[in-house]
């Protein structure tokens, strides 16, 4: 089913997610955030689909960026507006509203970072963000151009990536070598490119969607994990409850989780992966607010309860960063337990640290990508 416009879809998201509070009907008052939802969701959505809502306004970026993620779209500067009037008239003031204040004082948040040439603009979703480690950046962008190059200075070096190439680009990585991993959630497929962009695999079959116990297909895969001996995990979660183990040729070793649910070992929406020095898979469970630990083998191991809605990152000395849509932050975890929390960041789709420490984190609702730089 093709949903024309942004708010027609998060309008029927709202309806899916279920209000997270006792709702009752309130009267949708006029102005310029409510003339916008009349020309754009009502000639298919009814009105009472937001009527009959409460949520906050951290509630209603997120069933918003949801349909962000979906390939839906709400132009950037509507949607400040947009998210007001949904908070001030369909909302609690208090409960689960993102974090007020920039970063905490340990970082300094730089969002006018990447400076794209005179004449190009985002023009799209800015998606996914990946540092090579030896003075790059990739940020992943949700039309043709899809990849954006960048030093560490935010100095444009290249574009490429033509308008075929996704049906949606959704991340991407580096692995150790310098080779690009990108998703492509509606094409259903991971591809491998070498640094100079030449496709070097594919995973999946374009077009063609799998099940749970698929081995060679995917139905909107998200994310990639490249293991230290080159092993692949692909996060293939947005329908599929599950992460597919590869070997680094790409023939097919397990799925670990495979049933959706909130029992242990069961995912919800698996929206990350990273490798851990033990061999270990740590999985972001998103919609079981959650990370959810695998062994080497599958079985499953504890869960972390801290919230993993976005992109996922591991330090050589099993640090995890995990970002959440949701609290507009990145959690950082060590040994299980979360020791911070960087907030104020936007909507914070992925994430990738660099080997000079540096965070680089893509806002992909406001179209911004940030560079996060600790403080001396």
């Amino acid at each position: 089913m093709t949903i024309p416009g942004g708010l027609m879809a998060f309008l029927a998201a709202a309806a899916l997610l279920g209000p997270p509070e006792a709702a009752g009907q309130a009267v949708a008052p006029g102005g310029a955030a409510r003339q916008i939802i009349d020309t754009q969701c009502t000639g298919c959505h009814a009105l009472s689909l937001v009527t009959e809502k409460r949520a906050s306004r951290g509630e209603w970026e997120e069933i918003l960026g949801r349909m962000s993620d979906n390939g839906a779209s709400l132009a950037p500067d509507d949607t400040p507006a947009v998210l007001d009037y949904l908070a001030a008239n369909f909302g609690p003031a208090a409960a689960g509203a993102a974090p007020a204040g920039g970063a905490s004082d340990r970082y300094e948040v730089d969002t006018d970072w990447a400076r794209l040439p005179e004449g190009m603009t985002w023009d799209a979703s800015t998606t996914s963000i990946a540092a090579d480690g030896r003075g790059q950046v990739v940020v992943l962008v949700r039309t043709a151009p899809y990849f954006r190059v960048f030093t560490r200075d935010g100095e444009f070096v290249r574009a490429w990536g033509d308008a075929a190439l996704f049906g949606e680009a959704h991340s991407v990585m580096f692995d150790r070598d310098g080779n690009l991993w990108a998703t492509d959630s509606n094409g259903h497929v991971v591809y491998k490119f070498s640094p100079d962009g030449a496709l070097l695999m594919t995973l999946g079959t374009r077009g063609v969607a799998g099940d749970n116990v698929s081995r060679d297909l995917f139905n909107r895969p998200n994310a990639v994990a490249i293991a230290v001996n080159g092993d692949i995990y692909v996060s293939d979660g947005y329908v599929n409850s599950r992460i597919v183990h590869f070997t680094s040729g790409g023939e097919f070793v397990r799925i670990i989780g495979g049933t959706a649910g909130s029992e242990p070992g069961q995912l919800q929406l698996p929206h990350g992966v990273v490798v851990d020095s033990r061999g270990r898979v740590i999985v972001g469970d998103s919609d079981n607010g959650r990370v959810s630990v695998f062994d080497a083998g599958g079985g499953f191991v504890e869960i972390w309860p801290v919230p993993s809605r976005g992109g996922m990152l591991i330090t050589s000395d099993d640090t995890v960063y995990v970002s959440d849509v949701a609290a507009n932050a990145i959690h950082v975890i060590r040994e299980g337990v979360l020791v911070e929390t960087i907030g104020g960041l936007g909507r914070v789709h992925n994430i990738t640290l660099d080997s000079d420490g540096v965070i680089y984190a893509a806002d992909s609702l406001n179209r911004t990508v940030m560079k996060v730089t600790p403080r001396d």
